[in-house]
């Protein structure tokens, strides 16, 4: 077995924040996150303006309860998986 000194160990290439390709890639999909967070909220606008008084969502306060039943349940298992 062959010892080497710190010196002399193999470097691997890393990565730096200041590295042109990094930041392309990191401003361009900013860039993209942004446009489709901007499309989603357009398309629920406009779906929302078009179907006008037709749109009725049930019992507000029972799709609220689900929604924080979810929440809830989902915290408890991934808090059950984080002690795997």
């Amino acid at each position: 077995m062959v010892r080497r000194r710190r010196d002399q160990r193999e470097k691997y290439p890393s990565l730096d924040i200041n590295d042109g390709a990094f930041k392309w890639w990191y401003y361009s999909t900013l860039v993209q996150c942004f446009v489709l967070f901007v499309g989603s909220w357009v398309f629920w606008t406009e779906f929302l303006t078009l179907s006008g008084e037709l749109y009725c969502p049930g019992e507000l306060s029972k799709v609220t309860l689900v929604v924080i039943g979810l929440i809830f349940a989902w915290n408890i298992v991934r808090q059950g998986f984080q002690h795997f």
